[in-house]
C-alpha cells in the first residue's frame, strides 16, 4: 500500500505563536502520529538545534506503533492494567514534551523565515535598484555611442573641410622658411659690411688720435714759446721802466755821482705808472693764455667727438645686426 507524504501542522496553545505551552498543559494541542525521530525533521531543524538542510514531511510508512511486551499467559496475569497505564502515561508525557519542543522549533523556524523574508525583501529592493541602474547605464551607453558616432562624422567632415587650409598653411610655412633664408643672407652681408666699416672706422679713429696727439704737442710747443716770449717781453718792459724812471742816459749814469739826489714827485708818479703797466701786461698775458688754452681744449673736444662718432656708429651697426639676427 502506497502512502502520500503530508505536511503536519501542530498548533501550540490557544493564541498560536504568541503563547508557548509546557509539557504539563494538554488543552489546545493534539497528538499526531509521529515517530520520535521525525520532530526535528518537520520543524526544519536538526536534533542539536541547528537548521536542517531541507524541510521534511511526515510519512505514514515511518510510523511505528507502540509495542507491547510479548508475554505468555502467566506473564499477562502478572502485569496489571495499572502498570500498562503508567507506561502509556509516561510515553504520552514524552510525546507531549516532544510536541512542545517541536512547537518551539516551529516558532523559531517561523521567526527565521520572517527574518529571511525581510532580508530577501531588502535584497530584492537592492536588485531592483541595480536593475534600474543597469537600465540607466544602458541608456547612457546608447547615447554615448550615438554621440561618438556623431563626433566621428564631425571629425571626418573637419578633416575633409580643413585639408585645403592645412595645405595653404604649409605653403605659407614654406614661404616663411624662404624669407628666413633670405634674411640670413642679408644678415651675412650686413655682417660683412659692418666688419669692413668697423675696420675703416678703426683706421679713421687711429688716424684722428695720431693727429690729435700731434696737434696737442704743437699746442704745448706754442704755449711754451708764448711763455718764453712773455718772459722776454716782461724783462724788456722792466728794463724800459727802469730806464724811464732814471730818465738818464747810460753816459750820465756812468758819470753820475755816487750819492743820488732825493727822488722827486714825478719819480713816484713814474713808478706807479710803471707798476700799472706791468700789471696790465700780466693780465693781458694771462687772458691771452686762457683764450689759447680754451681754444685748444675746444679743438681737442671737437676732435674727440669726431673720434667717438664713428665708434658710436659701429656700436649701432652691431646692435642692428643683433636685432636682425634675433627677430628674423
Amino acid at each position: 500500500m502506497a502512502y502520500t507524504p503530508v505536511q503536519v501542522h501542530i498548533p501550540v496553545g490557544i493564541n498560536g505563536l504568541d503563547q508557548r505551552r509546557d509539557s504539563s498543559s494538554s488543552p489546545g494541542s493534539y497528538l499526531s502520529c509521529v515517530s520520535p525521530g521525525q520532530a526535528s525533521s518537520i520543524s526544519g531543524r536538526s536534533s542539536n538545534g541547528t537548521a536542517a538542510s531541507s524541510p521534511q514531511f511526515f510519512n505514514p510508512a515511518d510510523f511505528k506503533p507502540l509495542r507491547r511486551p510479548k508475554t505468555t499467559g502467566e506473564e499477562d496475569n502478572k502485569v496489571t492494567t495499572a502498570n500498562r497505564t503508567m507506561n502509556y502515561a509516561e510515553e504520552i508525557q514524552l510525546l507531549k514534551q516532544k510536541i512542545d519542543d517541536m512547537g518551539k522549533e516551529k516558532t523559531d523556524l517561523l521567526m527565521d523565515v520572517f527574518e529571511s523574508n525581510s532580508v530577501c525583501h531588502e535584497q530584492a529592493e537592492q536588485i531592483s535598484g541595480l536593475l534600474k541602474k543597469i537600465e540607466n547605464f544602458a541608456l547612457e551607453k546608447e547615447s554615448l555611442e550615438a554621440n561618438l558616432e556623431e563626433a566621428s562624422k564631425h571629425i571626418q567632415g573637419l578633416k575633409a573641410r580643413h585639408f585645403d587650409e592645412v595645405k595653404s598653411l604649409q605653403s605659407k610655412v614654406d614661404e616663411l622658411v624662404l624669407k628666413i633664408q633670405e634674411k640670413d643672407e642679408e644678415i651675412t652681408l650686413l655682417k660683412c659690411d659692418s666688419s669692413r666699416s668697423g675696420k675703416n672706422i678703426k683706421t679713421q679713429i687711429a688716424e684722428m688720435e695720431k693727429k690729435l696727439l700731434e696737434e696737442k704737442a704743437a699746442h704745448d710747443k706754442n704755449l711754451l714759446k708764448m711763455e718764453a716770449d712773455y718772459a722776454l717781453r716782461v724783462k724788456g718792459m722792466k728794463d724800459l721802466v727802469y730806464e724811464v724812471l732814471r730818465g738818464l742816459d747810460r753816459t750820465e749814469l756812468e758819470h753820475a755821482p755816487l750819492e743820488s739826489p732825493p727822488p722827486t714827485p714825478d719819480w713816484y708818479q713814474n713808478v706807479e705808472r710803471s707798476q700799472l703797466l706791468i700789471q696790465n701786461s700780466e693780465r693781458l698775458f694771462h687772458e691771452a693764455k686762457d683764450e689759447a688754452t680754451s681754444a685748444s681744449l675746444s679743438t681737442i673736444q671737437c676732435q674727440e667727438n669726431a673720434i667717438s662718432n664713428p665708434a658710436n656708429e659701429l656700436k649701432e651697426l652691431e646692435k642692428y645686426y643683433v636685432y636682425l639676427r634675433i627677430y628674423s
